[in-house]
């Protein structure tokens, strides 16, 4: 086998099935990636717009809104929730930079 085509073994299972259903949303791939979610208690669907080079050290109890915007660099620990504002000035999904560490339970 191609080692190019090899799963790196540094990238945490969640990780690699995210960016690879995102590249290839195909019925098989999406279905494996349900049930990764599942296994670790994530809700990120696979169409959030998430830039390269995220880290989620420890992807349990993680849930972001699909509209959310997250840069490049960006670390998310357990237990954080990311979802949206429904009335106001600040009315919807939030957008986050580039390079942001957002720690663990936090609420966005």
């Amino acid at each position: 086998m191609n080692t190019d085509r090899r799963r790196n073994t540094s990238l945490p299972i969640f990780q690699y099935w995210f960016r690879l259903t995102q590249k290839y949303p195909n019925l098989l791939f999406r279905l494996i990636y349900r049930f990764v979610c599942f296994l670790y208690k994530v809700e990120i669907p696979y169409k959030t717009k998430i830039g390269k080079g995220l880290y989620i050290g420890h992807p349990y109890c993680i849930t972001i809104n699909p509209n959310a915007v997250i840069g490049d660099n960006c670390n998310i620990h357990k237990g954080v929730t990311i979802g949206q504002q429904n009335r106001g000035s600040k009315k919807g999904a939030p957008i986050i930079g580039n390079c942001v560490w957002i720690g663990v339970n936090a609420t966005i």
